[in-house]
Formats: C-alpha cells, structure tokens, sequence
C-alpha cells in the first residue's frame, strides 16, 4: 500500500498517483474504487501535468521510488531518452538498453509508471490501451516541447 495518493484529472482521463517517501511508486489510468484514504501526494501533481501537457516538459516529471533490478534502469533510462513528439521501436530500445527484445516487451508491459516512463513513445508491441498511446502522441505533436529562450548576456 502507498504512504500517499492523489488524483489527476486530464483531458485523457483521470490517474491515481501513488507515492512512497522518496517519490511516486505506480500510476494507475481510471483507478477503481475504494480508493486509498491516505494523505495526498506530496508533490505539485497538477503543475507536473500542465508542465508536459503545454510542452514546457517531455514528460511528467516526479521523483520515482519504484524498485527495478539494474537492468530496468538501462531501460526505463532508454524511453526517458526519447524526445517528446517522437517514437523509437521496440528493437531500437532494446539495442540501445543492451536487452533482448523479449526482456523489452515485459519491461514496457509491466512499468508501473506511465506518463513518467513515455511507454507510450515505443512502438511495435502490444501497448495496453492503443487510442491512450494515439492520444499522447497526438498531444506531443500538438505541444511539441518548447524551446528555451536564449538571452544572450549582456
């Protein structure tokens, strides 16, 4: 069970995020009822969302606190790499983690992290929910990430 929970509501749907002391362990789309009575996710959920949603950030960015052997990390640093708005296949990420492709499969299917880990960005495997992945590509492509301003100094 999480020590915090919280609710997230997007315009593609609504998420339950569950926390742990040092970050964010699952995030769940739709999350059924009874919902934890616990206290609130200590991090700004909302202003994460709306920082990814205007493309001011490539993905939801929270601290995470979900445990993964080594070779996960390889992976889920892997998908973190793909620039918002675009998609690497599934052999490619694999290459790129030093995995199998096999491996790959079960570590996208099996992320408890969504929108912090871009799943959603991988293709050629079976993503669980293929208009959710269609609708965060789209939305990528609409926002695409906003380029810093550089002021030169003066």
């Amino acid at each position: 069970m999480s020590e915090f929970f919280s609710l997230l509501t997007t315009s593609l749907g609504t998420w339950g995020i569950c926390a742990g002391v040092h970050g964010v362990t699952a995030v769940i789309r739709d999350p059924a009822p009874p919902l934890p009575v616990v206290p609130a996710v200590p991090y700004d959920v909302a202003r994460a969302w709306e920082a990814y949603e205007s493309g001011l950030a490539d993905s939801l960015h929270l601290p995470t606190d979900h445990s993964a052997p080594p070779r996960a990390h390889l992976f889920y640093l892997a998908v973190r790499k793909i620039p918002r708005g675009e998609t690497r296949t599934l052999e490619q990420i694999a290459f790129s983690s030093g995995i199998t492709v096999e491996e790959t499969e079960t570590l996208l299917s099996d992320c408890p992290l969504p929108l912090v880990i871009p799943t959603h960005r991988v293709t050629g495997w079976s993503f669980p929910e293929p208009e959710l992945q269609a609708a965060l590509l789209a939305l990528e492509s609409m926002n695409p990430r906003l380029e810093r301003i550089r002021t030169p100094w003066k």
